[in-house]
């Protein structure tokens, strides 16, 4: 089974944490204050850190997606850039 670069990973997961906000209408400023955390640190989490698993459960219920579901979208997306 292939398994994406950790590079890919990151990048990958981050669009998808940023893909999930964007569907919920909320802004990076609302997620933040509802995560309890700088938005400068919650925007990075959108762009070049992936979120620290403490946070996801909390993330996965505002935004209404499956953790699983996020690392799912993650992984095949960072296979599918790695393939290309």
């Amino acid at each position: 089974m292939d398994t994406p670069t950790a590079t890919a990973f990151r990048a990958a997961f981050c669009a998808v944490t940023r893909e999930a906000r964007l569907a919920t209408g909320w802004t990076q400023e609302q997620m933040a204050t509802a995560l309890g955390i700088p938005v400068a640190r919650y925007g990075k989490y959108e762009t070049r850190s992936p979120m620290p698993h403490e946070m996801l459960p909390r993330f996965a219920q505002i935004t209404r997606q499956k953790v699983d579901h996020m690392f799912a979208v993650a992984t095949a997306r960072a296979l599918h850039r790695r393939a290309a």
